[in-house]
């Protein structure tokens, strides 16, 4: 389990966690939330699940990105890297 999930139970144990997605775990948040790389959220599903790049995408951005309005205040915030600037992903 990563460190952070430890932490945010401490500092605020309504936050939500993606289950599955320790590894993608990158900060918390000055709000207190946790904050997760999209580029390893990506990654992360295209090994796990085998998914091709462009199906990674589009499974993030319509199942984890549309969610953020449902979890409230205690939602997870994700980050987009300078790796993604650089055009080593999408």
């Amino acid at each position: 389990m990563s460190n952070y999930v430890d932490l945010i139970a401490e500092v605020n144990p309504e936050a939500y966690v993606m289950d599955g997605y320790d590894n993608c775990i990158i900060g918390i948040s000055s709000s207190g939330n946790l904050v997760y790389s999209r580029r390893l959220i990506i990654v992360t599903l295209m090994g796990n699940d085998g998914m091709t790049m462009e199906d990674a995408l589009e499974w993030y951005s319509y199942n984890m990105v549309r969610s953020l309005d449902y979890l409230g205040t205690n939602a997870p915030v994700f980050c987009e890297e300078d790796a993604e600037a650089s055009g080593e992903l999408g």
